[in-house]
């Protein structure tokens, strides 16, 4: 088995666009494509606000330039239809590798409404809802023999989403740098 980068991109609208990146341990790109079908698709739309989409996942294997794309182009299907925070509002969830290590991060953008927001906190249900849905993804996961894991294979045994709202920015503008002669 080996490590395959997972991005899955999203967007709101025809401007907003984002994109998180995981990790699965599988043993080659067609499998990954199977568990996502089955393990993590339903768990991320359910956790994506319905004014978004989750427009399409890229498998790329770490150890060649091999790649696979799979379009979805489905909206979200979270039960919270109130308006949707502007997106540099996210969610901060964290992985915890099994046994010892720092845990994995990922910013959760197109989940959080005006209604989760209690003072710069996210609502208990809100947090229960991101820890339920990304626990059943890292079970069903495993189950499809495509476990979640770090860049390095370690694999992911539980979720902790952090109580304040995140500022995160939608995409660093890299300064551009002219060499000189």
């Amino acid at each position: 088995m080996a490590v395959t980068r997972m991005q899955v991109f999203y967007s709101q609208g025809g401007t907003n666009k984002w994109s998180n990146v995981y990790h699965i341990d599988v043993a080659d790109l067609a499998s990954a494509v199977v568990a996502w079908n089955e393990s993590m698709q339903a768990p991320l739309l359910n956790l994506l606000h319905v004014s978004c989409l989750l427009d399409k996942a890229l498998f790329s294997s770490l150890d060649d330039d091999t790649f696979t794309e799979v379009i979805v182009g489905q909206g979200g299907d979270n039960g919270d239809t109130d308006q949707l925070m502007p997106l540099f509002n996210s969610a901060k969830v964290l992985f915890q590798p099994t046994g010892f290590g720092r845990p994995d991060y990922k910013f959760l953008k197109g989940t959080l409404t005006d209604d989760a927001n209690e003072s710069g906190f996210i609502a208990a249900s809100v947090i229960t809802h991101i820890q339920t849905q990304f626990a059943a993804a890292i079970t069903d996961m495993s189950g499809s023999s495509a476990p979640l894991c770090s860049e390095n294979g370690d694999l992911w045994s539980s979720v902790v989403v952090q109580s304040a709202i995140q500022m995160r920015q939608m995409h660093r503008r890299r300064a551009r740098v002219t060499p000189t002669p």
